[in-house]
């Protein structure tokens, strides 16, 4: 009787102690990831991706040996409104430039940092060179994300959604 009282209490310590720490873990977890960009390296992946979320691609250059990519890294890149915008409203890519001249000569980037913004066809939205200022940054993704949406829904209306020529180029070379 008394192995089984023991018993109990511990099983019901253990179920105290776990619905009250894993949560917090959990949380911590969640905190932790949406600390930072979610950047994917396979564009192809994430056109095919595009055309099922409905959500636009940002194609992010930058390069090792560039400051205002450093720059951006260290102060834009790290506010939560814009990881959180990013994250709500974007598929993002990022292309070292500098590594991979291939694409970004298929996207006709020769400086960076640069954002090219994507439909889910393939073609573009907008491009730029990356605002240094995280409000502006988030403005330039508010905006493409209208954009998209205008365009996603008159494409279910039209039903007219072939994928573009570059989009058939990105999709077919199977390269980030």
């Amino acid at each position: 009787m008394l192995v089984r009282h023991v018993l109990y209490q511990s099983l019901a310590h253990l179920l105290l102690c776990t619905t009250l720490f894993v949560p917090a873990v959990l949380a911590n977890q969640v905190q932790a990831a949406s600390d930072e960009i979610e950047w994917s390296d396979n564009l192809a992946a994430t056109m095919k991706l595009a055309q099922s979320s409905g959500k636009p691609v940002l194609v992010h250059f930058y390069g090792d040996r560039c400051p205002p990519c450093r720059m951006l890294e260290q102060n834009a890149f790290k506010d939560q409104q814009l990881i959180a915008a990013l994250g709500d409203h974007v598929l993002a890519v990022r292309i070292n430039a500098e590594k991979d001249t291939k694409t970004a000569a298929l996207f006709r980037v020769n400086r960076w940092p640069t954002d090219v913004y994507l439909y889910a066809n393939g073609d573009e939205i907008y491009r730029n060179i990356s605002a240094q200022d995280p409000a502006a940054y988030e403005k330039t993704v508010l905006k493409v994300a209208e954009k998209n949406q205008r365009w996603f829904a008159q494409r279910n209306v039209n039903r007219s959604d072939a994928p573009s020529a570059m989009s058939r180029v990105v999709m077919a070379s199977g390269e980030p």
